[in-house]
């Protein structure tokens, strides 16, 4: 009798018929070596069995004969791959998978370096900047195989961010919303976007280095270069100030005097922007407050 295995035992219940028997004068007894009565229906292994009869008559004759009982293990062992992973850098750390058979598993391994851990090593890292399908293949006991695959990304670090110098100027009297161009560098690895931290400008075109920040305010605009390349690395980031110096109110002293007097009043006018400041140009004196 050939049979395969139940599901998810590594072993079959078999019914079996009882052998033929006959003798000249009486059957005293009829077993098998199996579970040692007169009836084999069991539950055999995944494997060779052989079964003995031994039939005794009522004067101590016996005879045997021999029945072979195979059971096949035809049921795959059962895999589940790790979940995929995007990793910074190319000495990536990988699960193993998750296997069980209903026997026995005897080897699990990856295609990524042929064997049963596809971690990332100096000897054999993962490329960076893009995506390895690792395929995990099983085999339990008896020859069964099953499959599962993963994912593995490794990401380089991006490049240093640099926002270019700081910068300050004053105001262009004619124009609206001063402008300027930004200094950042160019990334080697990822990419670089600018994003205005604190102000109401607006930067020409967020992805290039040299964009054109405009609509700028008087005082402090601070832009922020972020280099990003992948989930998994940490972005650079570095910010640029921009100080736009508004013009000051023009200086008015005050008309022309002639007095008899040692000590007089000026009337400068009062700056609205900026600050103003008394300087004796020639002439004695002293100001009393500049």
């Amino acid at each position: 009798t050939t049979v395969f295995n139940d599901s998810t035992l590594c072993s079959a219940f078999i019914t079996l018929e009882p052998p033929v028997t006959d003798d000249n004068c009486s059957v005293a007894s009829v077993v098998n070596n199996y579970n040692g009565t007169d009836n084999a229906s069991d539950s055999y292994p995944v494997d060779t069995t052989v079964v003995t009869w031994t039939v005794t008559d009522i004067s101590g004759n016996i005879s045997t004969c021999q029945q072979t009982i195979v059971v096949i293990d035809n049921e795959v062992p059962i895999i589940v791959c790790p979940d995929d992973v995007d990793y910074c850098g190319d000495l990536v750390p990988v699960d193993q998978p998750i296997v069980s058979d209903n026997c026995a598993i005897d080897f699990f391994i990856n295609n990524f370096n042929n064997t049963d851990d596809a971690s990332g090593t100096l000897a054999n890292p993962y490329p960076l900047d893009s995506t390895v399908i690792v395929v995990w293949t099983v085999t339990d006991v008896h020859g069964n195989t099953n499959t599962c695959s993963m994912t593995v990304t490794a990401w380089n670090n991006p490049s240093v961010s640099d926002a270019g110098p700081d910068q300050q100027f004053c105001e262009d009297p004619l124009t609206v919303g001063d402008l300027t161009f930004l200094e950042a560098n160019t990334p080697t690895i990822g990419t670089g976007v600018w994003e205005v931290s604190f102000g109401p400008a607006i930067v020409e075109d967020s992805l290039d280095p040299g964009t054109m920040a405009d609509d700028l305010q008087f005082g402090s605009n601070i832009f922020t270069w972020t280099i990003s390349n992948g989930p998994a690395c940490p972005p650079s980031v570095s910010s640029v100030d921009v100080t736009v110096d508004q013009l000051p109110t023009e200086a008015d002293a005050g008309d022309n005097k002639i007095t008899k007097l040692t000590s007089q009043i000026l009337d400068g006018n009062l700056p609205t922007v900026g600050e103003g400041n008394w300087t004796l140009i020639s002439g004695a004196g002293s100001i009393t407050n500049p």
